[in-house]
This record gives structure tokens, sequence and C-alpha cells, in this order.
């Protein structure tokens, strides 16, 4: 498209994805934005993120995260995060240029995979990551009915004997400790990134360290 502009994605163009995200989901997400706008910008080697525009108005914007070491994977890849066509904007194949942008930065660092993640009913998403040479990944996502597990269950659980408390950011030596025992590795970027992402990107604090005479075990 002779008309469509590429450029990277800057911290002042966070209204303006935040006004197309809520045309396209029917609600607000700037605050998950917000947090993905400023990891970028503290660690703008661990994303890639670009926009397009036409008639110099932002039309569409992809957003990918660079993970290294995920699931013990020796290689990095990019991981699609966000990506959001203007409603006015959509039919065009911006969104194909915004993937062959994304695909161009990563080669040109070294990366050559990249994934995501579709909600199994959302037919449009599907569509069109299979219309972009997307494929089913060889992975298995596991999930568990965590119900049973309500406040008003009384059976005795594991955190009455063994003290579990909210992860903190001075445990990363103690995770990277453990994990060198159990992979052979040294993956302290990698932990890093992950116990960043998690106590400055997620507003849901979920990860737990558990301690044995106040050392994390």
């Amino acid at each position: 498209m002779a008309d469509l502009q590429l450029r990277s994605l800057h911290r002042d163009d966070l209204d303006r994805v935040s006004g197309i995200e809520s045309r396209i989901t029917g609600h607000s997400r700037k605050g998950f934005l917000e947090k993905r706008f400023a990891a970028a910008a503290e660690t703008p080697d661990g994303f890639i993120a670009c926009t397009a525009a036409l008639d110099g108005k932002l039309a569409g914007y992809a957003f990918a995260r660079i993970q290294e070491g995920e699931f013990g994977a020796t290689d990095a890849v990019a991981v699609l995060d966000v990506i959001g066509i203007d409603p006015d904007a959509q039919g065009k194949g911006i969104g194909k240029v915004l993937l062959d942008e994304l695909e161009r930065r990563m080669k040109a660092r070294g990366i050559g995979t990249l994934r995501t993640q579709v909600d199994w009913g959302s037919p449009a998403m599907i569509r069109f990551f299979s219309s972009t040479a997307f494929l089913l990944a060889p992975v298995q996502i596991l999930e568990r009915d965590t119900s049973p597990l309500r406040e008003d269950n009384h059976e005795p659980l594991s955190r009455d004997r063994v003290p579990a408390r909210s992860m903190k950011e001075d445990d990363l030596a103690a995770v990277v400790r453990i994990d060198r025992k159990l992979t052979g590795r040294d993956r302290s970027a990698y932990y890093a990134a992950k116990l960043r992402e998690m106590l400055m990107e997620s507003g849901i604090r979920v990860s737990l360290g558990a301690e044995e005479d106040g050392f994390v075990v």
C-alpha cells in the first residue's frame, strides 16, 4: 500500500491505540496497554512494536514480546501480544503489512519464530491468522479447574505447613539458583525478565515463593 506509513510505536500513541482497542473489543483496555507501553519503554530490547498510519493517522498497530528461555527453549521467539486495526480501515490488508514488518524486524535481530494465541470462539481472528500463514503450534495448553480451591474448603492445605508468600524482586537470585540445580543452565536473564513482567506488568499477583527457615526453596 503506497499510502501506508510504517514506524515504531511511541509512548504518545497510547491514547489512539487505546481508543482503537475500545472500538474493537467493546471495552477499555487502557490499564493493560499502559503497562505494556511502560515495559517497552523501559526494556526496548524485550519488545518489537510498530504502527501503520494512513493519511498521517494511526490506523493499526502490532506489539510483540521477545521471549528467550520460555519452557526451557534455547532460541528467542517473538510472541504477538496485541494487534489491532481501526474498524474504519479494516479489509485493506493493513494487518498483513504489520505482520510483514514485525517479521522484518525479527529477522534483523536473528529471531525466526512468531507465536500468538487466539480464542477458539473468535472465528474472525482465526481466519486472519490462518490467512497470514500461522499454523497450529506443537505445544499443549494445560488448564486446571480451580473452583474446588475456594476459601470455604477446610481441607488441610500445603500452605498450612510450608510458608508461601507473594514473590518479590529480591527473590531472583534464589529462583535462578534453584533453576540452575534443576536444569544445569544459568537462565538469569530469562528469570529477570519474567520477574519484571510479573511485578510491573500484571495487575494480578499470583506468583509465589515457598520458604523454609526463611530461605526460598
